[in-house]
Parts: structure tokens; C-alpha cells; sequence
């Protein structure tokens, strides 16, 4: 509450549903609607620009929050590869597999 700056979401496309087209882009549209909501108690407007989209908040003490919402792949995004680390899973063509890491 009352922060300013830029909140980047990253999705990686485990959210894909057969037939269904942009599910993945749907979920994070939906994410990003409801944490907004959370923040502010009313609806944010969510645009889309080119491959994203965004959503502003705006607080009372005139500060305003960025969110960034973004389809990504595994291969081309370090936060989804970290994530991957901490969750122990990745999904990938054949389903869920589990991911190990050594110390180095």
C-alpha cells in the first residue's frame, strides 16, 4: 500500500489449455486484476501493450505502482528459471519433471 516503482509478473507457459487459445495471457490478466483489486478495493483497468500487459494503481498519497504482466518461456526469462529451482518442478512437453541443482 502506498508504494511507487514497477512490478514485472513473469508466466511461463504452464497454464496452456488444449483447444482453449491464450490461456496463459488469460491467467495473467487475471492475476494482475485481482492483486490490483486487493491493493486499491475497486477494478483496475488492465491494457495491453503489444506483448503485455499493464495496470496502474494509483494511492492516495499520489503514488503510483506499475504492473507489468508478461508471457515468457523458461529458456528466456532468469525470474522463471529461478522459480523452477525453488519449486522443484518444471513442466515440459511430457509433463511434470523434477528439477535438481548442484552447489558449485
Amino acid at each position: 500500500m502506498g508504494k511507487y516503482g514497477t512490478v514485472v509478473v513473469e508466466s511461463d507457459r504452464d497454464f496452456e489449455v488444449k483447444g482453449i487459445q491464450d490461456t496463459t495471457l488469460k491467467f495473467v490478466y487475471n492475476f494482475l486484476s485481482q492483486m490490483c483489486f486487493k491493493l486499491v478495493g475497486k477494478p483496475v483497468t488492465i491494457r495491453r501493450q503489444r506483448d503485455e500487459l499493464r495496470a496502474t494503481v494509483k494511492f492516495p498519497n499520489q503514488n503510483r505502482l506499475e504492473f507489468i504482466g508478461q508471457v515468457n518461456q523458461s529458456a528466456n526469462s532468469k525470474a522463471i528459471q529461478l522459480a523452477d529451482i525453488v519449486l522443484g518442478y518444471k513442466i515440459n512437453t511430457k509433463g511434470p519433471e523434477k528439477v535438481f541443482y548442484r552447489k558449485i
